[in-house]
């Protein structure tokens, strides 16, 4: 939501990684007016902005990404400079996830609130939690 960072990294030479996901709205705004207060959506949509190029113009290294690949390949050359990166991931206009009302478990959650909520964010891989507490008192959690 603000760029004032950028400038600052800029200004003390800092090796920052900075990522944006932009999808043309303030969505966890969006995602307040919708989810929390049932209001109708007001001042969150943004116009479609290139902020590889405002962060060129601040003086940072910056990249777009619509890829996978184009993400492991800015991180890549992220990792080669000194000066603050801006990586500029372009996202589609689905509503993010929302972290703050998740059901997906049904140890404790209305089975009816989770069919709904894997429907709505395509979250069907999503676990809960306490799958990985389970995971981890059994000693079968794999860590990389």
């Amino acid at each position: 939501m603000l760029m004032e960072e950028v400038m600052t990294q800029v200004k003390y030479g800092l090796h920052v990684v900075n990522v944006i996901f932009s999808n043309e709205t303030l969505g966890y705004i969006q995602a307040e007016q919708t989810d929390d207060t049932h209001q109708p959506l007001s001042g969150v949509d943004l116009p479609d902005t290139d902020w590889q190029k405002v962060a060129e113009g601040m003086g940072a290294v910056s990249y777009t990404v619509r890829t996978k690949d184009d993400m492991k390949q800015a991180m890549a050359e992220a990792d080669k400079t000194d000066k603050p990166v801006v990586i500029d991931v372009k996202l589609t206009h689905k509503m993010p996830l929302t972290t703050q009302h998740m059901f997906i478990d049904p140890a404790w959650q209305d089975q009816k609130k989770i069919d709904e909520f894997v429907k709505k964010y395509q979250a069907q891989d999503l676990k809960p939690f306490s799958y990985f507490l389970k995971e981890a008192q059994e000693g079968q959690l794999q860590t990389n």
